[in-house]
């Protein structure tokens, strides 16, 4: 897979986490185009080909902030809104 050129994304062929644990990176696996947003710390950065053909193997990543900076921001995705609750008219 082919590394995208769009913010800054940097190719990864394996080995330990390259960057703090508590760093937000979104990551780009082997096969697929899915992207997913974590703290580096809690993905495996090794690489694996004997594990599903190397499916979950990390090719790119793109460092996203601090998990202080981001965390806010990563919440706020992850936290569902609150559905207003509907008026009742009084009469």
């Amino acid at each position: 897979m082919a590394v995208p050129r769009e913010q800054n994304w940097t190719a990864w062929n394996g080995g330990g986490v390259p960057v703090t644990g508590c760093t937000i990176v979104e990551v780009r696996f082997r096969y697929g185009d899915a992207v997913v947003r974590a703290e580096a710390g809690a993905l495996c950065w090794s690489h694996d080909l004997y594990n599903a053909y190397g499916a979950d193997d990390i090719v790119a990543y793109h460092v996203i902030g601090a998990a202080a900076d981001a965390g806010s921001a990563i919440a706020d995705q992850m936290t569902p809104k609150p559905t207003p609750a509907p008026s009742v008219n009084e009469a």
